[in-house]
């Protein structure tokens, strides 16, 4: 079978320039917090007790320097992709602008700006569960979730029972490990190329990103719900007008909820997986016109793992008046 070059350059994208970090040995002091923070593992730690970055699969996220204590680590290269389908611009990651008010001045930034800016994914759990009274609260943010005409298209699942979490994610796992073994066989590639034409959306996993997540959970070295005591599932209505988008908007309420009470969160997106396990789907109780939209991982984090990183600094388009369109970096 012969495959169509534009589905090609997705199934075996261009160079991909992974994040490059760099520990300073004379402020680094081999705590291993880097490591423990890095989702992929990636950070080693010499004979000397300095912290390096093994050569991997880097996607800059940060979350390394985020945690240093030493402030010992720096970024070296941010991760992006030379060209093909998943090309991304090499643009410069900055820190948020300081703050001002309506007339240009220095001023704070205000409470619900610091949940949104400092609020980090969090993979370091406690073992201590969630409290039903909190667990409620980040449920109540997410059911006051807008939602396009008003529909409310959402529903929630709580699952507290951590041998169900780990049967889910047990199944998850071996369905990542099957892609990850398809994607690296060359052989595959025409049964990828079908998939893609057959649901465009599946091109989701063929991304740099994706296919390395789907290597480490393979592999053991990332858990599906991160060892979370707490697992929300979001459920929206296949008949409104966008699922992703009304499980990402109720989610994202969730997200800050639970930061702004002490608990730490990280999204799931691992978990949609299971919208092709019928007998999964009916254990929990999942059936038309309700589809699963995502998840979220709930408990307190086991250290420190929030505050403010660096974001690619996109150019804004400005339209003001009598000026026309002007390009701001």
């Amino acid at each position: 079978m012969e495959i169509d070059s534009k589905i090609m350059e997705m199934l075996r994208p261009g160079p991909v320039r992974w994040g490059r970090m760099a520990a300073d040995p004379d402020l680094c002091d081999g705590c291993g917090l880097c490591r423990l923070n890095c989702a992929l593992k990636l950070w080693e730690i010499r004979d000397d007790g300095a912290c390096f970055l093994a050569d991997g699969h880097c996607l800059s996220c940060y979350h390394c320097q985020l945690v240093c204590p030493g402030d010992a680590i720096r970024e070296i290269e941010c991760f992006h992709i030379l060209k093909g389908f998943y090309r991304t611009e090499r643009l410069l990651a900055t820190m948020p602008a300081e703050p001002k008010d309506a007339v240009g001045r220095p001023d704070r930034y205000s409470a619900v700006e610091r949940e949104i800016l400092e609020r980090r994914s969090v993979r370091n759990f406690r073992d201590d569960a969630v409290p039903e009274p909190l667990l409620r609260r980040v449920l109540e943010a997410g059911r006051f979730a807008p939602s396009g005409c008003n529909c409310q298209p959402h529903r929630f699942i709580a699952i507290t029972d951590r041998e169900l979490i780990e049967e889910l994610a047990l199944a998850i796992r071996d369905w990542m490990a099957e892609f990850a073994a398809t994607y690296d066989d060359d052989r595959s590639l025409p049964l990828l190329a079908e998939q893609f034409e057959a649901n465009p959306m599946t091109g989701l996993l063929f991304n740099p990103s994706t296919v390395q997540v789907a290597h480490v959970v393979a592999d053991g070295t990332l858990p599906i719900f991160l060892n979370a005591p707490a697992l929300i599932l979001i459920l929206v209505d296949e008949r409104s007008s966008s699922v992703p988008l009304q499980a990402g908007i109720a989610g994202q309420n969730m997200c800050l909820a639970a930061n702004s009470i002490g608990l730490g969160s990280c999204w799931s997106g691992l978990c949609l997986g299971l919208n092709g396990m019928p007998l999964l789907l009916e254990r929990l109780g999942i059936k038309p016109p309700w589809q699963l939209g995502g998840g979220i991982m709930l408990g307190y984090p086991a250290f420190e793992q929030e505050g403010m990183v660096p974001r690619l600094k996109r150019p804004v388009t400005w339209f003001r008046p009598g000026q026309g369109s002007q390009l701001e970096t």
